[in-house]
């Protein structure tokens, strides 16, 4: 078996690696029953995407992968086996601990407000907040169940803000004289006509 004459060469490999390097090659587990290299390649989509099979409700059912990779094990060396049900059971082990924190996947969005596309780290069981990076309007990302696709909510819109006038443009507000009615510029003290004392 090709499999097995590869574990020979490479005695240091280990399986986590095999699944690591390995190409997927197909997303049908059942056509994998009859070549083990095949079948670890295949795997590899397994550890690669558990976040997305735990978010599309197919977790239990892809779970099934390492009992079917346990009912293989008959077919390499007594010697190999217990190296390889360790390093299974470690994987496993690696893959249910760590799920909760590879359960994010990164999707593009458009800004509810001004249509920019921004990419955001979104999970299908937490809602997402990002401010975007043109209009800095706040907005949340989250899955809808029902539909299978995320959706965005606008939590903040910023207030325009005004810039403050400069000096140059002080000469162009108008004020008008409380007296006589005149109008006077912003940087006047005293009323031309009336001599009163502009307040500021």
């Amino acid at each position: 078996m090709e499999f097995q004459e590869q574990v020979g060469k490479e005695v240091k490999t280990t399986v986590s690696e095999w699944l690591y390097n390995g190409a997927m090659i197909t997303k049908n587990i059942a056509s994998c029953y009859e070549k083990m290299g095949e079948f670890l390649k295949a795997c590899e989509t397994y550890f690669q995407s558990a976040s997305m099979y735990r978010g599309l409700g197919f977790f239990e059912k892809s779970e099934n992968i390492l009992g079917l990779l346990f009912n293989l094990l008959p077919k390499v060396d007594e010697q190999e086996q217990d190296i390889f049900i360790y390093e299974i059971d470690q994987l496993r082990k690696r893959t249910s601990e760590s799920l909760r924190s590879r359960d994010f996947i990164y999707i593009f969005v458009s800004c509810p407000n001004c249509n920019k596309d921004l990419r955001v780290q979104a999970s299908q069981t937490t809602i997402a907040t990002k401010i975007c990076t043109r209009c800095t309007t706040k907005f949340s990302i989250y899955f809808d169940n029902n539909t299978q696709e995320f959706y965005t909510n606008i939590l903040e819109i910023p207030k325009v803000k005004t810039k403050a006038r400069g000096k140059g443009l002080e000469r162009d507000i108008v004020k008008f004289c409380v007296k006589c009615g005149l109008k006077v510029g912003e940087i006047a003290r005293f009323c031309p006509r009336c001599g009163l004392k502009i307040l500021r």
